[in-house]
């Protein structure tokens, strides 16, 4: 049915409209101009002026108000952090020993780890610029594209340890970071093909299943 809103004066379709409950504006707005469904708040974090809807503010209680989720991630980092999170169990975790800047910190007590503990990855990233220093680039080079099938060739396309032809890679039987140059490394009698569980197991058990390589 057609009316005229009796707010704005604007032609309208009633689409909900009732007997009892005569439609007579044309939306929310204007059947209830003095809601307004939005107010401007200030972030907890950033200081920033944003808008919010209010139930949204009602919701989030005494946590604060966060404009962005960059600034909901800094809040967490300093108020639920360790044992400020509300699902901290004590009784699964442990107190470690930073190996870097040796500050004491806690962890869950299924995170696997080596001899090394790093409370962060800062402390981590520090630590590997003064004990692990690249002799070679992180990637094997342009060449190794041509490399590797000129192998894979030579292997006639099949595991040399079982004889699959499926998910082949090609291995250095000597490690590619002992080398000073990936030339040395890349030469045939250093290379061979195998296939992915067969490459596993050699880096799994590398004293046992390396010697059958040579």
């Amino acid at each position: 049915m057609n009316k005229i809103c009796e707010r704005c004066g604007k032609n309208y379709i009633a689409k909900d409209e009732r007997s009892n409950r005569p439609s007579r504006f044309c939306s929310r707005a204007c059947g209830q101009p003095n809601q307004k469904k939005s107010m401007m708040i200030r972030c907890s974090v950033c200081k920033k002026y944003f808008e919010r809807k209010k139930y949204h503010i009602e919701k989030s209680g005494e946590r604060g108000q966060f404009c962005s989720f960059d600034c909901y991630a800094t809040w967490q980092s300093k108020n639920i952090k360790g044992t400020k999170n509300p699902f901290y169990n004590p009784d699964r975790h442990e107190i470690l020993t930073c190996s870097w800047c040796g500050v004491d910190f806690s962890r869950p007590k299924y995170v696997r780890s080596g001899k090394l503990l790093f409370c962060s990855r800062l402390c981590f990233q520090e630590f590997a610029k003064e004990n692990y220093k690249l002799l070679l680039p992180r990637g094997y080079g342009m060449s190794w594209i041509s490399i590797r099938k000129r192998i894979l060739k030579r292997d006639s396309n099949k595991c040399q340890s079982c004889g699959s032809p499926n998910n082949l890679v090609v291995h250095h039987i000597k490690e590619y970071k002992t080398f000073k140059s990936a030339e040395d490394a890349h030469k045939d009698n250093n290379l061979i093909t195998l296939c992915r569980s067969c490459h596993r197991s050699i880096h799994n058990h590398p004293v046992e299943d390396q010697a059958r390589l040579h």
